[in-house]
């Protein structure tokens, strides 16, 4: 579904991978399930509610799937389960996308194998 002004309407998948099925926590299903009474535009407005008085700069929704992959990827969970929960059609893409987090965890990487090989220092 999409809004387009303030209607609610069907549209197709940008792609096969577009239709899949992701494991979320207990308390995003609580979540989900307080507001599955309403529909795209009432959880938009009150996502831009809850922006707006949180001080923050302003995301639109959309915007919390980049913050919830760079969070994915910054504890460490691989590249390519992130890739499928997004419905990218390869980990290239991702990896593109997101390039920013995984500089980082080069050097953890580093650290990790300096450990590994040669001990806690």
């Amino acid at each position: 579904m999409v809004t387009v002004g303030y209607d609610v309407k069907w549209s197709t998948r940008k792609t096969a991978k577009s239709r899949r099925v992701i494991a979320i926590d207990p308390l995003t299903v609580e979540g989900c399930a307080a507001i599955a009474a309403g529909n795209p535009k009432n959880v938009s407005n009150a996502f831009d509610r809850l922006v707006r008085d949180s001080g923050l700069p302003r995301i639109r929704l959309h915007d919390t799937r980049r913050t919830a992959a760079t969070v994915l990827l910054d504890q460490g969970v691989p590249l390519k389960v992130v890739s499928e929960r997004l419905g990218h059609s390869s980990v290239s893409i991702t990896a593109d996308l997101y390039q920013h987090v995984l500089e980082h965890m080069q050097d953890d990487a580093a650290r990790l194998a300096g450990i590994a090989i040669l001990g806690s220092r």
